[in-house]
């Protein structure tokens, strides 16, 4: 009797899988940043990534591997707090107008959170027009005065005349003689609390 033997080679691949923790990237304290200061982002992670990069617009400005940072431009620190690589931060100092952008962290294992920051700023260059700090009507001919300044968010831009506290509205609108006099345009940033004010003198 003949008997015949079937060889059965079983292979079994190990392939592994690698699971991606939750990124999450805030600004401390603020929500909004103001031109000029210094600001904060933390990246809160639930893995441990080896190495994570800080990213505006996609550009890495900070990296950093087990903790030690290194940075494209020194107005950017980065590291993990009390060496936590959990917790992650990202000084910015002296924040600019293109610092206002999204911000990312991004880790080598796939993770990444990101982050819109906005910088407020002004009032500046408050200004007038028609471009005069002086300007005569004729009277009975509608003359309109536009109060403009560089603001963000867009600021509360108010006139008065002379010392009169009736608030009036902008743009000033002129064409009678009793509106004769000093006007001043006033520019409130309500969120930083400043404002600006620039006299206009009319004659009619």
């Amino acid at each position: 009797m003949e008997f015949k033997y079937i060889l059965i080679l079983i292979v079994i691949v190990y392939i592994p899988v690698f699971i991606t923790g939750q990124y999450t990237i805030r600004g401390v304290s603020e929500s909004y940043a103001e031109l000029g200061d210094n600001y904060r982002l933390q990246c809160d992670v639930t893995d441990s990534p080896s190495v994570v990069d800080f990213r505006r617009n996609n550009i890495v400005v900070c990296s950093m591997i087990n903790c030690e940072s290194s940075s494209i431009d020194n107005r950017y620190k980065c590291g993990c707090i009390n060496n936590n690589n959990k917790q992650l931060y990202l000084n910015i100092s002296n924040i600019n107008k293109q610092d206002d952008t999204t911000w990312s962290c991004r880790s080598n294992n796939g993770g990444q959170g990101s982050t819109n920051v906005s910088v407020y700023y002004g009032p500046e260059n408050i200004r007038f027009n028609p471009n005069s700090d002086n300007i005569d009507v004729i009277e009975g001919k509608s003359q309109s005065v536009n109060c403009l300044a560089d603001c963000k968010p867009d600021c509360n831009i108010t006139w008065s005349k002379d010392s009169s506290t009736t608030i009036l509205n902008n743009p000033l609108s002129l064409s009678t003689r009793d509106q004769t006099g000093s006007y001043n345009c006033t520019v409130r940033h309500t969120v930083l609390n400043k404002q600006l004010t620039k006299q206009l003198n009319v004659q009619i």
